[in-house]
């Protein structure tokens, strides 16, 4: 049985794949030694005491000293956090060997100082802990009293010394505190203005972006003077930040959109839209690189909600189902709205979206049917002057206090 392997031969099958992995898009990054060390020496198992696989279909709580909850904690998938009555709690253990691949961009070293925003139970705390060494320290915040206390507990189990868990809110719990190197695993729409200050001058950041529909991706960003810039990005897939850093509009409710509901009686007209797939859920998969332009390139983009499912459940906002999921364009100034769904789309009030739509698609086709990973950034203040040095085309797309520039890089540039 599973069960009765020993520790470290599980731990040898999931490091095998942990050195294997290769991104959706970019280049696979070999695993420095240190953060091997730190893999054999913090064991995953010892910070997660019940799980559930994510899905659609969830499975039945697993909890520590059932059968395969070694072989369960041990494989590369990410486990949904529970608490001691099996209720599922909106937090993950990621995927292990896409989160090495991202503390490898992060590039921690020793004597630095490093955030973790969102760290669960602490295990990746306590792999960053062995990277900065004793001269170094971790900080991570958890926002969930259950996770926190978790995590502190297991720090303190492990004998961790140079690490520190705190529970709060995400960016306000160290207002007064710089750091070298920055990790949030939990993706995110709305980013404070703090972000542009939090990180010493060269200091780096992975930050998990949530955009406008599904799409999200992983940006490794530096601090250059007052700004950040994105020097790698991959696609990515979290569950959403909480508090104050929550996804905001990231996906709204089709009966909440006020140009929609003024224009929504009996569609002007439906069209096919099918991306060449016949299911609908093949349809929605290839059309995510699409909606990941749109939500960086066209300020009239909507990601849409559909039925009661699709109010504030988790699994929308993570699975993308087919049947609670629609994106479209909406543009008030014109009386017009379009709305795809399951390989339809249907045209409100005047046909100037569902043209523009398809018009968009035939562009995006063109141009090779680019995802979120061509895309770079720029973050600055609101109400800075636009980057002078991308020469491809600049997209502005204002967050609250902060202005996102988006711009495609050039093939050669996307690594």
């Amino acid at each position: 049985m599973a069960e009765d392997i020993p520790v470290r031969q599980h731990q040898d099958a999931l490091f095998r794949q942990i050195e294997a992995y290769v991104p959706i898009r970019g280049r696979p990054i070999p695993i420095r030694p240190p953060l091997k060390e730190a893999f054999y020496r913090f064991p995953r198992h010892a910070f997660v005491s019940g799980y559930r696989r994510p899905g659609i279909n969830w499975g039945e709580p697993v909890m520590s000293g059932d059968p395969g909850f070694l072989a369960g904690a041990y494989e590369n998938r990410p486990l949904m956090y529970v608490d001691e009555s099996g209720r599922t709690l909106e937090a993950s253990s990621s995927e292990p060997a896409f989160i090495f691949h991202l503390a490898e961009l992060l590039d921690v070293r020793p004597g630095q100082r490093v955030l973790e925003i969102g760290c669960g139970t602490g295990w990746l705390v306590a792999l960053l802990s062995h990277l900065v060494g004793p001269e170094g320290h971790v900080t991570g915040v958890e926002i969930n009293p259950h996770l926190h206390a978790q995590a502190a507990r297991n720090l303190s189990a492990q004998s961790v010394t140079n690490a520190t868990v705190l529970a709060g809110d995400g960016f306000g719990v160290c207002k007064n505190q710089s750091f070298d190197r920055l990790i949030m695993t939990a993706s995110a729409f709305h980013l404070p203005h703090r972000l542009l200050t939090i990180l010493e001058s060269g200091g780096k950041a992975v930050i998990p972006i949530r955009n406008r529909g599904l799409a999200e991706e992983a940006h490794l960003l530096e601090r250059v003077d007052d700004r950040l810039e994105a020097r790698v990005t991959r696609l990515c897939k979290f569950v959403p930040m909480t508090g104050s850093s929550a996804t905001g509009a990231s996906v709204i409710h089709i009966d909440d959109d006020p140009v929609l509901n003024r224009l929504r009686s009996v569609p002007l007209s439906r069209t096919e839209m099918t991306f060449g797939q016949d299911n609908p859920g093949d349809m929605l998969r290839h059309a995510l690189p699409l909606t990941a332009c749109l939500s960086k390139t066209t300020p009239t983009f909507r990601a849409y909600a559909l039925g009661p499912y699709g109010r504030g459940g988790l699994d929308i906002a993570v699975f993308g189902d087919p049947d609670s999921y629609g994106f479209g364009l909406a543009d008030e100034a014109r009386g017009s709205a379009a709305v795809w769904h399951k390989g339809i789309v249907s045209a409100y009030g005047t046909p100037h979206c569902a043209s523009d739509l398809a018009e968009k698609v035939q562009r995006w086709i063109e141009a090779g049917r680019p995802s979120g990973f061509a895309f770079g950034l720029t973050i600055t203040a609101g109400d800075a002057a636009p980057p002078e040095d991308h020469m491809m085309g600049v997209y502005r797309e204002d967050r609250g206090d902060l202005a996102f520039w988006w711009y495609i890089r050039p093939p050669e540039q996307r690594i």
